[in-house]
């Protein structure tokens, strides 16, 4: 809350108190043998947020809101200079700030100096209205663009946002080895699927028994058809498959689907056994 202040903080507007609470930082320019920085020459140096503060705050209800102040900023990661509205050094400058904002006396006040001129932003209540109206939901602030914000008045001197990470890679398929076995047999063997009289000698390699290390598989999903998965010796295996007709390209993407109910994305890389 922004209050005026009284006759004696007003005074001291004009004199240099003697003593000063040294947990209260404060920006002055200059030294006390060198002349008052003048708002112009305060906005020839580099942009920033300016608070306008009192080191002798003569009420609790002052010195809450400059803390109040403090804190937001602070929350925002944003970096402020403090100017001492009672530091002799800050006389001219002071009286320059409140001919801007015509709050004479009135402590605290925020300014952003930007560009080389000063603009002054408002009070501590005006302040915390721009924050409060962080809430208000982006589709309303789209249809009002007049409504101001924080992040709209402060938006040069927020911190940079790093860009959101990328989404992780879509989990790559288990590429499975198939096997279209066209050698010559005297005991060709049929699958049912395959027709009386087609020859059904390839199969399907899913990897040593060791590979499946969440859940064994089950079932080999081709084209909606399911094919049993049988234990070998060493491997898990899928036999008498017609794979020359089932993937005529030489790649085939099926499911597994796992005893536990899990389903993994496979694709069979088909090469041909003469």
């Amino acid at each position: 809350e922004t209050v005026l202040c009284n006759s004696a903080e007003c005074a001291s507007s004009d004199k240099l108190p003697s003593h000063k609470p040294k947990s209260v930082s404060k920006y002055s320019f200059g030294s006390l043998d060198q002349p008052s920085a003048t708002m112009a020459e305060l906005a020839a140096t580099a942009d920033a947020v300016l608070l306008l503060v009192t080191s002798m705050p003569s009420t609790t209800i002052v010195e809450g809101a400059q803390a109040n102040l403090r804190n937001i900023f602070r929350g925002k990661k944003i970096q402020v200079e403090e100017i001492d509205g009672v530091d002799a050094n800050n006389k001219t400058l002071r009286s320059e700030m409140f001919a801007l904002s015509n709050l004479r006396g009135q402590y605290p006040q925020v300014f952003i100096r930007s560009g080389g001129t000063l603009k002054f932003v408002g009070d501590a209540e005006a302040v915390k209205s721009l924050n409060d109206c962080e809430d208000i939901p982006a589709e309303v602030l789209r249809d009002h663009p007049h409504i101001e914000t924080f992040s709209k008045v402060f938006a040069a001197f927020l911190p940079q946002t790093s860009a959101p990470p990328p989404p992780p890679p879509a989990p790559s398929k288990r590429i499975l080895e198939g096997i279209d076995n066209v050698m010559p047999s005297a005991h060709p063997t049929h699958h049912p699927s395959d027709g009386a009289n087609a020859t059904a000698r390839g199969y399907v390699i899913l990897g040593r028994h060791d590979s499946w290390t969440a859940s064994p598989p089950l079932t080999m999903d081709i084209n909606g058809a399911p094919h049993a998965v049988v234990q070998e010796e060493h491997d898990y295996m899928v036999r008498g498959l017609a794979l020359a007709r089932l993937c005529p390209t030489g790649s085939l993407d099926v499911v597994v689907t796992c005893m536990d109910g899990s389903k993994v994305e496979c694709t069979i890389r088909v090469q041909q056994v003469h």
